[in-house]
């Protein structure tokens, strides 16, 4: 019988994860941990802000992130996908029965799926992003799947651009003990009585539903290159790109970073070691805005959300939640808490399989100067060319458009 837990605050002590594995704790220290946290503020682009927000020389700064960088840490830049005339979604695919695999692989080579994991087994989990001028176009990707037996059953739903609530506010994080509280209470007082006053300036993309071109191809390239690299000089860009570092230069700054087109930048590191956490991935609807905004609003920089879209024209949210094991249960109650009290309407939820995580830059080759082009035809060889392999159907008796 299931054993429910009251609502309470909790510690989790890091320092037995540390023990039970070789984890990137396992060989950080407190400087390297706020370095980490700093990054978001100053960005990689600019070290020399940050060795002075921290107090340190710059040629110490480098040889840690170096270190870092070592050991698996990356950085992501935050895409306003929005200012690339591209509109964003999330796609829930349940494949056909022994299909789960098949369709994996087809979906990483496709280029506007750009992030995809499994789920409960028997989900795969597709952010995408499509040209405004070709809208529909994840669906017809999705329904071609379909017609050659890949897929059972899909939702398709349109989003605002995903944002990442990457930093762990120092409230909840003891670096010298390695312990994150969780302060299940107050985050339930704060919801259900109004009483988050946090002003976050990123959260207002959530509500932009608008989609303009506001850049041009040398400006695609470069936020490829940063995709695959943030801490790349400009220079190195350049080079790769046969470009001057003036002209280089000069987009990212006027183009890229003026128009807010890049909102961020945010490591990816996990707060709890893989094997003893979960990460949930999922829907969750809201009686009202002002109960949407709530949620966002408390939980925001806080150990538990971490990534976030909002739908668009509607009270619901696809969320990313990352929790210790051992704190499932009184996560659940915290959920059905606000259930009862009248905040969440529904939620449904999937736990993701980390290490089936996966995650491609934006496909620059098919930015044409001042337009997209759909890559149907590439999209349609490869899903083709898949299909004589798996030699499903005999003598294909199936065509796509």
């Amino acid at each position: 019988m299931l054993t429910i837990f009251p609502i309470e605050d909790t510690t989790v002590d890091q320092s037995l994860i540390i023990k039970k594995s070789l984890n990137f704790f396992e060989k950080v220290d407190e400087i390297d941990l706020t370095i980490v946290e700093k990054l978001e503020e100053c960005s990689p682009r600019n070290i020399l802000a940050l060795a002075r927000t921290l107090n340190m020389p710059k040629s110490t700064v480098y040889r840690r992130i170096e270190k870092l960088l070592n050991m698996g840490l990356t950085i992501e830049p935050i895409i306003d996908y929005n200012k690339l005339d591209l509109r964003c979604g999330v796609a829930l695919i349940e494949p056909a029965t022994g299909s789960l695999v098949k369709l994996y692989n087809v979906i990483a080579k496709i280029p506007w799926f750009y992030k995809f994991v499994v789920a409960n087994m028997n989900t795969v989990i597709v952010r995408f992003y499509e040209p405004k001028k070709y809208s529909g176009l994840a669906e017809k990707i999705i329904q071609a799947l379909r017609k050659i037996g890949l897929i059972k059953n899909y939702k398709l739903i349109y989003t605002s651009i995903e944002l990442a609530s990457s930093k762990v506010s120092s409230e909840y994080f003891d670096r010298k003990l390695k312990v994150i509280k969780l302060k299940w209470s107050k985050w339930l007082k704060s919801i259900t009585e109004n009483d988050c006053f946090k002003n976050i300036w990123e959260l207002k993309f959530l509500d932009n539903k608008s989609c303009n071109l506001e850049v041009d191809s040398i400006d695609v390239k470069i936020i490829e290159e940063l995709q695959l690299n943030a801490f790349q000089k400009l220079r190195n860009i350049g080079k790769k790109l046969n470009l001057s570092e003036t002209t280089i230069l000069h987009h990212y700054r006027k183009h890229i970073v003026e128009r807010n087109v890049i909102i961020k930048y945010t490591p990816r590191i996990m707060i709890y070691h893989p094997d003893l956490s979960s990460y949930l991935m999922g829907f969750i609807t809201f009686r009202n805005r002002k109960a949407l905004r709530n949620f966002i609003y408390t939980l925001w920089n806080t150990p538990i959300l971490r990534r976030v879209n909002k739908v668009l024209n509607d009270t619901s949210v696809f969320a990313s939640i990352l929790v210790p094991r051992d704190e499932i249960i009184r996560f659940l109650v915290f959920m059905d808490t606000l259930c009862e009290v009248g905040i969440v309407h529904s939620y449904k939820l999937y736990f993701a399989y980390l290490k089936t995580l996966s995650s491609w830059t934006i496909p620059s080759e098919l930015f044409k100067e001042d337009y997209w082009e759909n890559g149907w035809s590439r999209i349609k060889r490869v899903i083709l060319e898949n299909k004589r392999t798996w030699n499903k159907v005999p003598h294909s008796s199936v065509s796509l458009p």
